[in-house]
């Protein structure tokens, strides 16, 4: 058992670059915030929802396809995956990797 522990917090060492962290802290270490989630709005209808790393180059390419919709940006930047599953619950199309700079 204590061999587990030893190689378990080893691992952890390396892992957090010298630092050993308890179970509890180690919990804690969360993805990075870097996407943005946004919606295109045409009247009083959705016509795009996405998400995207640059929310400048989303926005100029939104106008350029929807000229008169308005763009919001959805809450507050999150974890790529969080903004994924977002995509998926709220119905627009979900492509592995694809961000507003691949279109």
């Amino acid at each position: 058992m204590s061999t587990m522990r030893n190689a378990t917090a080893r691992w952890r060492a390396v892992a957090n670059r010298g630092l050993i962290l308890t179970d509890k802290e180690c919990s804690a270490v969360k993805k990075p915030r870097d996407t943005y989630r946004f919606v295109v709005r045409l009247g009083p209808a959705f016509v795009e929802g996405g998400i995207t790393d640059d929310l400048g180059r989303a926005k100029d390419q939104a106008r350029l396809r929807w000229p008169l919709g308005q763009f919001h940006q959805v809450g507050e930047i999150t974890t790529t995956d969080d903004a994924q599953e977002w995509l998926k619950r709220n119905g627009f199309v979900a492509s592995p990797g694809l961000f507003a700079r691949d279109l």
